[in-house]
């Protein structure tokens, strides 16, 4: 009898450590509850950065590679606002932020980029803190456009365009019947100025500004075609995680008292490179008093 209340309470005690071990064990990936980026922020004190280099949006030195540049002076002003600091984590190319935020490899992606129905799907973007003139661009001496935009829409004309870009779609849906060469996403812009000024592209959409500093260099090389419905105002934003809808409201919150101190203007006025190349958001409010 003894022993049958031995193996009674063996068995028990086994099913009791089943139980704990089955209670306090690790769950499934899709069941386990892990920090999102908004909680690591708040216990870190640190957003962690990933970007692309598209100057003067974002610079990145290629020796030190400190970053700089108007999409860096609003991130750290809106960190600061937050009493938050900055860690600028990684630098990846237009394609895969995506999934690099999907991944936690990084809080948020801020290079101060577009957002386009495919960027959608699996993210969500602040406010607009800018917004960057986008022109299409062909050589100063080429008259083939002048009278007649849609000339570049033929089976001749060669656009170029870094691949995975909101400019590949305006492109592709503006001039359906033109090439287009796509570029590797950590190509810098700069490089279709060049291709288009020594012949190899006849246009390419880009900032504005990447044609100015290109133009500083070699004067009267590209001009910007007019009356091209190409031709954008394209909002800047960072983008988060489709899953971070607090990180989105924090940062939304920021970049509202940056706009509102004045801090995009002046950083806007040290990066720009010709007037009208980046504009502020309109105010939401009439600014007019009631009188």
């Amino acid at each position: 009898m003894r022993t049958v209340y031995i193996l009674i309470a063996a068995v028990a005690a086994a099913a009791m450590t089943a139980l704990w071990v089955l209670h306090n064990q690790p769950q499934s990936g899709s069941t386990v509850a892990t920090n999102t980026a908004f909680e690591r922020i708040m216990q870190t004190g640190v957003i962690r950065c990933g970007y692309t280099a598209w100057d003067p949006m974002l610079k990145v030195d290629p020796t030190t590679k400190e970053v700089s540049g108007l999409a860096h002076d609003v991130m750290e002003a809106a960190a600061k606002y937050l009493d938050l600091k900055v860690e600028w984590t990684e630098e990846v190319g237009w394609g895969e932020f995506n999934q690099a935020l999907q991944n936690q490899r990084f809080d948020v992606f801020c290079a101060g980029g577009t957002p386009n129905g495919e960027r959608a799907k699996v993210t969500l973007t602040t406010l607009p803190f800018v917004y960057t003139d986008f022109g299409v661009i062909v050589r100063a001496d080429d008259t083939r456009f002048d009278a007649n935009a849609q000339r570049l829409n033929q089976p001749d004309i060669r656009f170029g365009q870094l691949d995975g870009t909101t400019a590949v779609k305006i492109i592709r849906d503006g001039f359906p019947a033109a090439k287009l060469k796509g570029y590797p996403e950590t190509i810098p812009l700069s490089q279709m100025a060049i291709d288009i000024a020594t012949g190899k592209l006849d246009a390419s959409l880009i900032p504005i500004t990447v044609m100015h500093l290109y133009n500083q260099q070699h004067p009267g090389a590209l001009k910007r075609l007019e009356g091209v419905g190409a031709n954008r105002n394209l909002p800047n934003v960072f983008f988060v995680s489709r899953h971070e809808p607090q990180l989105k409201h924090l940062l939304d919150t920021a970049i509202t008292e940056v706009l509102d101190a004045g801090v995009v203007y002046r950083s806007i006025k040290q990066h720009q490179t010709a007037v009208g190349a980046y504009l502020l958001p309109a105010k939401p409010y009439q600014p007019e008093p009631i009188r």
